[in-house]
């Protein structure tokens, strides 16, 4: 009778999606090898990998070599992953062609060019200041009333648990008072 209930049980959960995994190369807007660095990448706001960036490469092709490891769940299938890439102190959007979506499972190589710098966080509007137009920004995020891109959803979710709320909101207005 136990094996039973464990079996249902078990039945009820099913694993998690695999990771995705990727590699490649980070240029800058130039199209120079970025040195040296960290490549992130973003899953609706929420970091969800990382991998070092080494003479302009991040893993490799080969089975054993290091690649950029991306989890998700069955809801991150088919959004699209946004790469920041740090390097020299700086953090960078990046882009990529064609654009990157989600997968479970998919290994591929993904080339990444440094597109401009990424918001800081509580720059929720990324104007270079962090002030009231933020916070009334952040609070339409937080309640639902527009729909974030994911460099919205990075620059609000200043305490980066994955949601922007109330809590950002507060950290937002005690960082434009000078607070924190």
């Amino acid at each position: 009778m136990l094996f039973l209930v464990t079996s249902a049980r078990a039945a009820e959960t099913e694993p998690p999606p695999l990771p995705a995994a990727y590699y490649g190369t980070v240029v800058d807007p130039m199209g120079l090898p970025v040195s040296s660095g960290m490549v992130e990448a973003y899953l609706w706001g929420r970091k969800a990998g990382e991998a070092a960036v080494d003479r302009g490469n991040y893993g490799g092709p080969g089975g054993l070599d290091p690649k950029l490891v991306v989890s998700g769940t069955a809801a991150d299938q088919g959004r699209p992953v946004v790469f920041q890439v740090i390097t020299d102190g700086r953090r960078w959007r990046a882009s990529c062609e064609p654009p990157v979506t989600w997968i479970a499972g998919d290994v591929r190589r993904v080339d990444l060019r440094l597109a401009g710098v990424a918001p800081r966080k509580g720059d929720v509007n990324n104007d270079g200041q962090i002030n009231v137009l933020d916070v009334v920004r952040a609070v339409n995020i937080a309640l639902g009333r527009i729909r974030p891109t994911d460099e919205d959803r990075y620059a609000a979710d200043v305490n980066d648990d994955g949601n922007v709320n109330v809590l950002d909101v507060v950290r937002i207005v005690n960082i434009a008072l000078g607070r924190l």
